[in-house]
């Protein structure tokens, strides 16, 4: 076809081929539009492309490096040429490279028209190699704007070209770089500017594509998803491997030449007709359409053997010596043949004939892949390839599904297959069918790795109550993958919480698998979070025994030396870890965290803070980590450091229950019980013998006044602990605020059989002996506290109301005026005891004593809010309201949140019927205490009269307008008659 152009004058070498792949597109577009066959327009595609692959890699492969000067040089010498020529009037010389713009050219054509993946693809390879190799800006142009053209048409598949152009871009020179960067800002102008134009003119470009539904916005494996599609169309859907010769069939299925030969030659042995093995059309052998793509394989061949798609043993020799031959079916083998690869290409072909059992039955497509996948997991490429065109030819196939599942779970790209199992699971019937087991099996441990637990352990006990189904007898053996699924189970289990369930499945693997390793780590660390230490320190001892490099064995054991207060074992265990060669960063994490654990343990707080500070500076969202510098804020008395740790250790794990347990004991520190006791509620809910919460718990209970709850807890801790110290003191406070002061007495006289110095024991010993009148006894005990403790508070109230019952008031008055100096805690319940003892003084000594007593310690502390409120109650006493309350407005303006004097001046208000105010003193002792119950009650009490009152004046108010009504009718009546009487009279008169 060369020979047969001619032009009246020279033209470049290059033009003959350019008017070659003009006239094969306008023949192809043509036959399509005529015939309206869309198998014509598709290997249409395919032939163009194969075409420009050739002369792109024909041109690049004669490129020559020159340096810049050469370059500036020859544009100089090509103007000069140039006006020449127009000179003469010769035909104008065209400009460098000019066939691979138009080339490129073409190609931007056929992407604009095409509507099939492959061919978008095809171009976008076609115009990165140009790309790469352009020598001037030229080229680089037209590459460039078929790359942006493809991203804007599908951002989601070519996503990736953002990431070439900054590729390419960074291999120049700043100069350079700049230009090349301002070209791509040219392009993407000029793209916009064309779409606003059509849009105005009312043009619509959007053609529809058969790209598959896109997976992933990885950009690394964009690129790969291309190639993958390139992968597919280049596999001979017979011998399972790319090829570079294939026949296009009229149903539009695609089969390599090597195949359809070997199936002609077994088929016409038969005496039968061909069919396409995946529609089963009968072929008809003119109708075939001979399709090279030996360009576009050696053009991707490199691509395909990085992505693990191809190995370099199987890249094909065949190459197009002349595009002529295109259409023709001689394809000249490479000179780089031999007679020895001759030989072996003929031994290959009797493999492929002898794995032809049938016709209709190719090589097995699962056994190959998996056979794939065994030599080379790290990059499945290949088998995943050989499956997918299997599922594209059968989408049918629950084997294909599963073992494609297989590969992406490998790759962990565990949505992609959880989707292929579900597609195998549907298309199976039997659901006792080993694969199906299987397919569940699978499903479970996807399940896990997405961590919806719930969905895994619903698959993972159909496949465990299928292994129990063939226990028949007690000697039954559990094959490996039996152990695994329970292994699999015991981790969902460990998951979810499901502790003790855990370690049952984890002892059956143990029972049938004394060695491993990663069991019984597992079954270490959960004996630890039941408590069980001995049990748990065993496991995990043997599982250091038989792997001693085994970093998180040791970590474990580490924590667990921790919770038993062993703590230089643990500190050996957590130094091991972390200067571990084998330990990975997380490990190494955790046990500094753990170290922080074991300082706080040991009230090593400021060391505990800087291991716990590096790990959060590490993982913001280590909630172990935050949850235990909460601890340490709490220790360090900095609580509201210590509330905004805790939530935020909450916040990332909703089942810290260490965290729970401490902000419930922040909560109480301040004052916030009902919050407190929420959160020990949930940890106890969890864990019911949880000590610490319930200890914590039972305070709580102690200070809002439910008694008989806190008795509840108390009695748990000493059911497990009778030594419990520490409880039978709370417990005998409790007793005593219940009145039960025999079983009072009981618990101090245990607490001091065990320490006979317990001075919390003693004070409520002598508490107890002063309500049954034994005031010596009483005065024994209190003041061997007050001798050890001198500024005991509720010690020295209690020896004040002795002495005053004793009759010694001057003792009395000291023990009271120290207790005025200290000032002591904001409770009104301690605070009505004070008055207690001051009302039983003033009447034993009279109040003018009292007045000069309190007048004393007011010269030395004047705004000592205890005694200005003490002396109103004094005031009370004597019904004089209005000293009292100038009194109580004093000190609460030295002290204005001061609880004795807001609650002692709303006492005051309630009695004067100043109902308003009371409730508004009231208001404010709850937002100091909102927990404070005597507060509450006087608040609902006011209310109460405050209503009733308003309710009688109304009543009172209906009443009186009724007498009223009545009185005016009355009047009214006797006006009438008086009137009618007069003028009766009159009438008579008259």
């Amino acid at each position: 076809m060369r020979d047969a152009f001619g032009f009246k004058v020279p033209v470049s070498s290059w033009y003959k081929d350019w008017r070659l792949l003009l006239m094969l597109q306008q023949t192809l577009d043509s036959s399509y539009q005529e015939a309206g066959n869309h198998n014509l327009k598709k290997f249409g595609e395919r032939m163009i492309l194969e075409f420009l692959w050739f002369h792109i890699k024909k041109i690049i492969s004669e490129l020559t490096p020159s340096k810049d000067d050469d370059f500036e040089f020859s544009k100089i010498l090509n103007n000069k040429k140039r006006l020449f020529a127009e000179l003469y009037g010769m035909e104008p010389l065209s400009y460098p490279h000019t066939f691979w713009f138009g080339i490129l050219d073409l190609a931007e054509s056929v992407c604009a028209s095409s509507t099939r993946s492959i061919t978008l693809s095809l171009c976008y390879y076609l115009a990165l190699e140009s790309l790469n190799h352009a020598p001037n800006t030229f080229v680089r142009f037209k590459a460039i704007e078929i790359l942006l053209s493809l991203q804007h048409r599908r951002k989601d598949w070519f996503v990736v070209v953002d990431a070439d152009l900054k590729e390419c871009g960074n291999k120049f020179q700043d100069q350079k770089k700049s230009k090349f960067f301002g070209l791509v800002d040219g392009v993407k102008y000029k793209l916009v500017s064309r779409e606003k134009l059509m849009k105005s003119c009312g043009i619509s470009n959007n053609l529809d594509d058969d790209f598959p539904a896109f997976t992933t916005t990885d950009i690394d494996r964009s690129g790969p998803s291309i190639l993958s599609l390139l992968a597919q169309e280049m596999l001979c859907p017979v011998m399972l491997q790319i090829t570079d010769q294939f026949y296009g069939l009229s149903c539009g299925h695609v089969i390599s030449k090597g195949a359809f030969n070997i199936y002609k030659s077994y088929r016409s042995r038969k005496g039968k007709n061909l069919i396409c093995s995946i529609c089963r059309t009968v072929i008809n052998e003119e109708s075939l359409t001979l399709l090279p793509q030996t360009s576009t394989l050696n053009a991707l061949s490199d691509k395909f053997v990085a992505a693990g798609l191809l190995s370099q043993t199987n890249i094909s020799e065949y190459e197009i010596s002349n595009p002529d031959t295109i259409m023709s079916d001689d394809i000249k083998k490479s000179k780089s043949l031999n007679d020895k690869s001759q030989n072996e290409t003929n031994e290959t072909t009797k493999k492929v004939t002898e794995q032809l059992i049938t016709p209709t039955n190719p090589p097995d497509p699962l056994i190959i892949a998996r056979e794939c996948f065994k030599q080379n997991p790290q990059n499945p490429q290949k088998a995943l390839l050989i499956l997918d065109k299997t599922l594209q030819n059968n989408e049918k196939a629950p084997l294909a599904y599963l073992e494609r599942a297989k590969i992406y779970t490998h790759l962990r790209r565990y949505g992609e297959a959880l989707y292929d199992v579900n597609n195998s699971l549907s298309l199976q019937s039997l659901q006792d069918d080993d694969d199906n087991i299987e397919a569940y099996k699978l499903r479970s441990r996807l399940h896990f790795h997405m961590k919806n637990y719930e969905q895994a352990l619903q698959d993972i006990t159909i496949v465990l109550n299928r292994i129990e189904s063939y226990k028949i007898d007690e000697d039954y053996t559990y094959a490996s993958s039996d152990l695994e699924a329970y292994e699999l189970r015991g981790n969902i289990f460990m998951k979810i919480g499901s502790f003790t369930e855990a370690i049952a499945d984890f002892t059956i693997v143990v029972e049938n698998d004394k060695f491993n390793v990663m069991v019984l780590t597992n079954r270490g660390s959960l004996f630890r979070e039941i408590r069980k230490y001995r049990e748990s320190l065993e496991d995990l001892t043997k599982a250091i025994q038989l792997n001693p490099s085994f970093p998180f064995a040791k970590l474990q054991r580490g924590s667990v030396y921790c919770k038993l207060n062993k703590f230089a074992e643990s500190l050996k265990d957590l130094e091991d870890v972390l200067n571990s060669t084998t330990a990975n960063d997380d490990d190494k994490l955790f046990a500094t965290a753990e170290r922080g654990e074991l300082y706080c343990r040991q009230n090593m707080l400021y060391e505990a803070l800087i291991d716990l500070e590096y790990v959060l500076a590490q993982n913001p969202h280590h909630d172990f980590a935050r949850s235990r510098r909460g601890y340490v804020f709490f220790k360090l008395k900095k609580y509201d450091s210590a509330l905004v740790e805790l939530n935020e250790a909450l916040r990332l794990n909703k089942t810290n229950y260490y965290g729970l347990t401490y902000r419930g004991m922040v909560h109480f520190k301040l004052g916030d019980y009902q919050n407190s006791l929420k959160d020990l509620n949930l940890v106890l809910d969890r864990y019911p013998n949880n000590s610490v919460a319930t200890r914590q718990r039972g305070i709580a209970y102690l200070r809002m006044g439910k008694f008989e709850e806190g008795l509840m807890d108390f009695d748990r801790l000493i059911n497990l602990d009778a030594k419990d110290i520490d409880a039978l003191c709370y417990r005998s406070e409790i007793f005593y605020e219940l009145g039960r002061y025999k079983d009072c007495i009981e618990d101090c006289n245990t607490i001091l059989q065990y320490d006979s110095s317990n001075l919390i024991a003693l004070r409520i010993r002598g508490m107890v002996l002063r309500k049954f009148h034994q005031n010596n006894k009483s005065l024994l005990d209190l003041d061997k506290v007050l001798l050890q403790q001198p500024t005991n508070e509720v010690a020295l109230l209690e020896r004040a109301a002795v002495y005053a019952a004793l009759r010694q008031y001057p003792s009395s008055l000291a023990d009271c005026e120290k207790i005025l100096y200290l000032k002591p805690r904001q409770s009104i319940q301690y605070f009505q005891e004070i008055t207690k003892v001051y009302g039983e003084l003033s009447e034993a000594i009279g109040v003018d004593e009292i007045f000069i007593h309190l007048e004393r310690v007011l010269q030395d502390s004047p705004n000592n809010a205890y005694v200005l409120t003490t002396r109103a109650y004094i005031y009370l006493l004597q019904w004089e309201c209005d000293k009292a309350i100038k009194d109580l407005n004093i000190s609460l303006i030295n002290q204005p949140n001061f609880v004795p004097t807001l609650y002692q001046r709303s006492i005051i208000y309630r009695i004067t019927q100043d109902y308003g105010n009371a409730l508004k003193d009231l208001e404010k002792i709850l937002e100091v205490e909102p927990g404070n119950s005597l507060a509450l009650t006087e608040r609902n009490e006011i209310q109460s009269m405050k209503d009733f009152d308003r309710n009688l004046s109304l009543q009172n108010y209906h009443e009186q307008t009724l007498e009223n009504q009545v009185s005016r009718r009355s009047s009214q009546t006797s006006v009438t008659s008086s009137n009618r009487s007069n003028r009766s009279s009159i009438k008579n008169y008259q």
